[in-house]
Parts: C-alpha cells; structure tokens; sequence
C-alpha cells in the first residue's frame, strides 16, 4: 500500500478545489430565473419570459458575428446573430438577473455580483 507524500496530496486537493469552482461557475452561469411562481430556463422564447417577467429594467441589442469551421480547420464568416441582454430587478435582498438572448431564445442566465447604476 502506498501513502501518498503531503505535497502529490496537497496538489490533489488544488486540482479537485480548482474543478470544484469550475463546475459552479459553469452552473450559475447556466441557471434558471423564478418569475410570478414559473420557473424560466434556458431555452424560453423572448415573448414567454415578458409575458411571466414583464418589460427589464434595461436592455441591450447587438450584431454579433457567427463563423463557422470549414474542412481545412480554418473559419469564415457565416453571418450576423442577433444578442439580446435584459436585466432584471429581482428585489430586495436579490441580485439582478442578466438573460442574453440570441435569435429570439434566452441562452444564458447571469446573476451580477453587483447593482448596476442603471437605476
């Protein structure tokens, strides 16, 4: 039976914390949003969520270029995708919740850390 030397078990535990944060930050940035008792998640079209949610606080709409991977490995433009970010006030004692939308359907749900000065 071999033990392992503090310093292979140290370096262990760096690598099992550092996947640790990896993994919550890839799930809080992929969460889901509670409005009027519904949840909203991923994959919600822009009318349901102003329907549940109401108009956001603020808004942001970009072009964002799309490329695409072609046999050689190389990349060529494929076009414009629509981007959407809407903030949401949660409330009191919440953070405020960031969607990006892209081509009408939310991707990604954010939580800011902060309030923005948006107010």
């Amino acid at each position: 039976m071999r033990i392992m030397s503090n310093k292979t078990a140290s370096i262990t535990g760096l690598i099992v914390l550092a996947l640790l944060l990896l993994y919550c930050e890839t799930a809080g940035a992929y969460g889901s949003l509670r409005c009027q008792g519904k949840l909203i998640d991923r994959g919600t079209t822009m009318a349901q969520v102003l329907a549940l949610c109401g108009p956001p606080r603020s808004r942001i709409i970009e072009e964002v270029p799309m490329r695409s991977r072609v046999m050689s490995g190389f990349t060529r433009f494929a076009g414009l995708a629509v981007t959407e970010r809407w903030e949401y006030d949660r409330g009191w004692g919440k953070f405020p919740a960031v969607l990006t939308f892209q081509d009408g359907t939310l991707r990604r749900i954010d939580y800011l850390s902060y309030r923005s000065a948006s107010r």
